[in-house]
């Protein structure tokens, strides 16, 4: 029997497609790869075929949508490869196609396939980068006096490689007119959204105007000035925010098989276009909402140095969310053909609000990038505003302790009669700045927590969502976490009671983790120590900071294991993604690591010596550093 370095397996529906392309491009290249092309049904396993498994140093396994339901049975052929690939150890490299997850329930004798570092062939553009990705992994290495005999294979490869890209390219094509339907509906929708910016900015410098005017004024004035600011919301402000979400009528909701394959060629998911109109919606609502706020604020009379620095942070918080909007779009746009796109720079000079100098041809994830970072300013922006509710609240307190006083004093003694009608009009006074700064505190509370739940709601787990971006979804709200959590005790000395409740904020932090390992079984191996280490974080116990061990390839560890979350290395203690561990083991490889393991449900300490190993290990962060 002829030796092979590459067994390749699939499932013949819907895995041959991909399999047969990647078996030629492997020959191409000088590899001896076995690839069966007959049908072979269950009860008929060729035996033969274990033993070209045996002799062959890789394993790789095309994984189409369901492509292992069907594994439950012992005489499944695509089982008793596995099975044989696993058994002798073989170098085994799962090909992921687009639709594929893992099944909830595997064999036992398959439990560990799933911690093999698996290549992504969901889009028929990278192709060419998914095969030279899988060729990194391979032990084997090409034989070059192969090219020979291969040159004719490779020259139809290539032949059926122009042609499948050329249909390809051409169902691309059609395509543009349904993407360009698309994409002025995108950017319509931003040209509504920034509209109504425009008129928050405008009431925003009139907000500045009015409180320079006030403070340069006696009372007698401010009352007309008081009463034409309100005025001014109901009757300008207001009607140019509604006036501009009543522009945007149009709607994407439902969309064919057809129009959602169109769009997941470029990674566009239906879903967001379909919220565009709710993103709209909520932003009229937001807007509205902050300007009669504003004017309550006015009405009540209590407009002291701390409400109106709350007053500007809420403006603040707005643009930075307007920013967000905009760096998404961007995301969305850089993900169609420049033919479908078109140009938007003409429209973009009339978008003044928007970042200036921000260059539109960029990759979608630089975007993606941008939106999260001004996202996390955002969060930072709310955590000022939390501290001027701190500073309303000491306040607050000022004043009744002040209005205690001078009540006792009146009682303590006899003062004339003018004297007490003029005590009894300031007390009165005082009363009613107790009672609005009160309020403020009470409406500034409820706002930080309804800043919280659109937090929750932008980080919900969505069953559509693949296995890593839901992780990023749970460090994302973790982060979040972790800043209420470090807060917390300046705030109890200052003696602030903060509304955002931190046991809230951690169960809801681990229900996201349940509903992950629920979607998705294998993460049990290393869920639990994240439990218990983000508890140890919401309980201030210990910084947000390290990597959690997901897997391994090519063996058992000599030090981690899954669950182990790894707080040091080498002396650096900042570890916040793979690459702070690739350079805290730059110049020694071997040297020092602590790390954390959960024993009896509480994480202990273990500091010990790297050993050599060539087994390689996968980790995931734990806190969100963009």
């Amino acid at each position: 029997m002829a030796r092979y370095d590459i067994f390749i397996s699939y499932r013949r529906e819907g895995g041959y497609e991909t399999a047969l392309p990647i078996a030629e491009k492997l020959r191409a290249a000088g590899y001896r790869v076995f690839f069966d092309l007959e049908s072979m049904n269950a009860g008929k396993f060729n035996e033969q075929l274990l033993s070209v498994i045996d002799g062959c140093k890789d394993f790789i396994l095309v994984l189409p949508p369901r492509a292992l339901e069907r594994c439950s049975s012992p005489d499944d052929w695509v089982r008793r490869e596995v099975e044989e690939a696993l058994s002798r150890r073989k170098n085994i490299i799962p090909v992921m196609l687009r639709g594929f997850d893992w099944p909830s329930e595997l064999p036992e004798s398959m439990a560990e396939l799933p911690m093999y570092q698996a290549v992504s062939a969901s889009a028929p553009e990278y192709f060419d980068m998914s095969v030279k990705r899988l060729v990194s992994y391979l032990k084997s290495r090409p034989h070059r006096f192969v090219r020979k005999t291969l040159l004719p294979l490779a020259v139809v490869a290539i032949i059926v490689a122009v042609v499948g890209l050329a249909c390809y390219l051409g169902l691309r094509w059609t395509a543009t007119p349904f993407l360009k339907e698309v994409a002025s509906y995108e950017t319509y929708a931003l040209g509504v959204i920034h509209e109504m910016g425009q008129a928050n900015e405008s009431f925003r410098q009139h907000w500045d105007e009015y409180i320079g005017q006030r403070q340069a004024v006696d009372v007698s004035r401010r009352e007309r000035l008081d009463r034409d600011f309100i005025e001014s919301i109901d009757a300008h402000y207001i009607p140019m925010v509604e006036s501009a979400a009543a522009k945007f009528t149009a709607k994407f909701s439902d969309f064919s098989a057809y129009e959602r394959w169109m769009l997941g060629m470029y990674d566009v998911d239906p879903q967001d276009i379909s919220a565009i109109a709710l993103l709209v919606a909520a932003d009229e609502e937001e807007i509205v909402s902050n300007m009669k706020s504003v004017g309550q604020r006015v009405s009540d009379g209590f407009l002291n140095p701390t409400v109106v620095k709350s007053v500007n942070g809420s403006f603040e918080i707005g643009r930075a969310s307007l920013n967000v909007s905009y760096y998404s779009f961007l995301a969305e746009m850089a993900k169609l053909p420049s033919r479908a796109v078109g140009s938007f720079e003409e429209i973009g000079n009339h978008w003044t609000l928007f970042p200036s100098g921000v260059p539109l041809n960029l990759p979608s994830k630089e975007y993606e990038a941008m939106a999260v970072r001004e996202t996390n300013r955002m969060e930072q922006l709310i955590n000022t505003f939390a501290s001027s509710i701190n500073a309303t609240d000491i306040e607050v307190a000022a004043l009744e302790e002040r209005l205690d006083s001078l009540d006792g004093k009146i009682s303590n003694r006899q003062p004339s009669v003018d004297e007490v009608e003029q005590r009894k009009k300031h007390i009165a006074q005082l009363g009613k700045d107790v009672e609005a700064s009160a309020a403020k505190l009470d409406e500034a509370k409820k706002s930080v927590l309804e800043i919280y739940e659109r937090i929750k709601e932008k980080d919900r787990l969505d069953p559509s969502d693949d296995q890593y971006l839901k992780w990023g979804k749970i460090v994302h709200f973790a982060t979040f976490m972790g800043k209420v959590a470090a807060d917390r005790p300046v705030q109890l000395a200052q003696g602030y009671e903060s509304p955002l409740d931190i046991d809230d904020i951690s169960g809801y932090l681990f229900g996201m983790l349940d509903s992950y390992v629920a979607a998705h079984p294998d993460a049990i191996t290393y869920v639990p120590s994240v439990k218990a280490f983000y508890k140890d974080v919401a309980n201030g116990l210990r910084p947000l900071s390290g990597l959690v061990v997901m897997g391994f390839q090519g063996g058992d560890h000599p030090v981690y294991e899954a669950g182990d979350i790894i707080v040091e290395r080498n002396g650096h203690d900042r570890l916040f993604s793979s690459d702070d561990l690739t350079e805290a083991c730059k110049d020694n490889r071997l040297g020092t690591v602590g790390l954390l393991r959960l024993e009896g449900g509480h994480l202990k300490k273990v500091e010990t010596e790297m050993p050599v190993t060539s087994v390689l290990t996968g980790t995931l962060p734990l806190k969100n550093t963009i």
